[in-house]
């Protein structure tokens, strides 16, 4: 003496290589709207395990090639991705380096110059603070670098990112 209800989630399948995506489902009572039960929807990219089968474990790259922050806010966000982990902690080390930003007047270099991930560890961030000024300057730009062994590059991992900060005194 229940009702039914189903629900399909279609994907259009496409060859880019994407993150994995997490959804929490909520199912709730139309009547009351009380939450009666919830669902963890992981919806995996195929590319990109396609990608992974014939990478090395532990392999580091960046998400991106190149990411863009406003001036006004508090740090760039640079995301890590960690490419079939296993259970052993992993430590990466990377360098800054300037272009047009310059480390302390534009931007702070984080406090340090490596990422650990934890065993089975997808995926970590650094974070760098930005220099809030009201000086009229343009964009900046300047690279982190992750320092691997050449023996293990890949070109299709991003072994470096640009970072623009967008100036918003102009």
């Amino acid at each position: 003496n229940q009702d039914v209800s189903q629900l399909g989630i279609y994907m259009t399948p496409d060859p880019l290589r994407e993150a994995d995506l997490t959804a929490l489902l909520m199912i709730r009572n139309a009547d009351t709207g009380d939450v009666v039960g919830a669902l963890d929807v992981i919806l995996e990219d195929d590319d990109q395990r396609a990608f992974e089968a014939n990478i090395e474990p532990n392999t580091v790259g960046f998400a991106v090639s190149q990411v863009s922050v406003d001036e006004d806010q508090a740090a760039a966000q640079i995301d890590l991705l960690r490419y079939r982990p296993d259970d052993s902690p992993l430590e990466v080390a990377f360098m800054v380096q300037d272009v047009t930003a310059t480390q302390n007047q534009d931007f702070f270099a984080p406090a340090a110059e490596k990422v650990l991930f934890a065993p089975n560890e997808r995926s970590a961030r650094i974070l760098v603070p930005l220099v809030q000024d009201s000086a009229v300057e343009g964009d900046e730009a300047f690279f982190i670098e992750l320092i691997v062994p050449s023996a293990r590059q890949n070109v299709e991992i991003f072994r470096r990112i640009a970072v623009m900060i967008r100036d918003d005194d102009s």
